[in-house]
């Protein structure tokens, strides 16, 4: 058997539809209950696993579009109307569901060779989304595609492309730091510590994480990078959680700001009502009205996913827990 039959594997094959994909008693509110009714999404991500590597049973007979949709049933990744939640696909594999993004051409390139997998979405005949999953890139630029509903080959050949739906191969927590060359080192570089890390943030303003190498939750990664660019990882020691970001401020020497903020103090935020940080950002000003005016990462008007959140500026209120001072050399 072909180590790369995964190619030939069609939602509407008689092999995929023997039974029920999603049965009425596990089901109940379930609109469609077979393979070749709605299992674009299954057949995409067996394809997609296979073809990136994540699973490498090559025999059909032990792994196929079926037998996985049977493992995300037993691992609880589908709700009682059989619609499919990405991010438990981490139960299974190696693999992170990160979120959609706006489809283009260069970014999927982008993503390519950042070695990102991911599906793209077209619109669908039964259901409003249809999944095909990326399989190069042509000599002409095009992007080819395995079409789990048919024939078609490149992403060219649909009338529209609607999304692409964004993972990532899970990473232990020491080896996520980012690209660090992705980020912009001409500045102007304030002999203020402080100062310092403010204005390589505002080098950064308007970035998105696909513009500087982050694909995961990245305000303190960022913030991070910025010492390592500003030579104060002493101060600031790299890491990629906000809530372990304060501790090792802390350890470093780092103070808890009692009166007015100055440049280059870390705020620490959540703009959701709950007392417990889950953003952080750096200062750089005093607004007349005494709001406290910082810059950070991961965040901006569109933040679904990491890799469109941006870098940009906040004036906060009462949604600052905590601002801390590093302890600058």
């Amino acid at each position: 058997m072909s180590n790369e039959v995964y190619r030939t594997w069609r939602q509407d094959a008689d092999r995929f539809n023997q039974a029920e994909a999603w049965r009425e008693e596990l089901f109940p509110r379930a609109e469609y209950r077979y393979m070749k009714e709605a299992g674009c999404l299954i057949t995409s991500l067996a394809i997609m696993l296979r073809r990136y590597g994540f699973e490498t049973e090559a025999d059909e007979v032990r792994f196929n579009p079926f037998i996985l949709n049977e493992r995300l049933i037993a691992a609880g990744a589908f709700d009682d109307a059989a619609d499919l939640y990405l991010k438990h696909i981490n139960k299974l594999y190696p693999l992170d569901y990160i979120g959609s993004m706006g489809y283009t051409c260069e970014r999927a390139q982008m993503l390519y060779k950042r070695g990102n997998p991911f599906l793209i979405t077209v619109p669908g005949t039964l259901a409003q989304k249809h999944f095909v999953v990326f399989d190069g890139i042509c000599t002409d630029g095009d992007i080819a595609v395995i079409d789990p509903a048919g024939d078609k080959t490149r992403i060219s050949q649909f009338d529209k492309v609607l999304e692409l739906r964004v993972f990532r191969k899970h990473k232990a927590r020491e080896e996520s730091r980012s690209v660090f060359p992705d980020l912009e080192s001409r500045f102007v570089r304030s002999e203020v510590p402080g100062e310092a890390l403010a204005a390589a943030a505002f080098a950064q303003e308007g970035k998105t994480g696909l513009d500087l190498g982050y694909d995961y939750d990245w305000c303190a990664a960022f913030i991070s990078d910025l010492a390592v660019l500003t030579g104060q990882e002493q101060a600031i020691p790299w890491e990629s959680f906000v809530s372990e970001l304060r501790l090792s401020l802390q350890a470093a020497g780092g103070k808890p700001v009692a009166g007015t903020p100055q440049p280059g103090d870390i705020a620490f935020i959540n703009r959701k009502g709950s007392d417990t940080p889950n953003h952080v950002e750096i200062v750089y000003g005093i607004a007349a009205d005494g709001a406290v005016l910082t810059i950070g990462g991961n965040s901006g008007e569109d933040s679904s996913t990491p890799l469109v959140a941006s870098v940009c500026r906040h004036k906060n209120g009462d949604c600052i827990k905590e601002i801390i001072r590093p302890a600058y050399q």
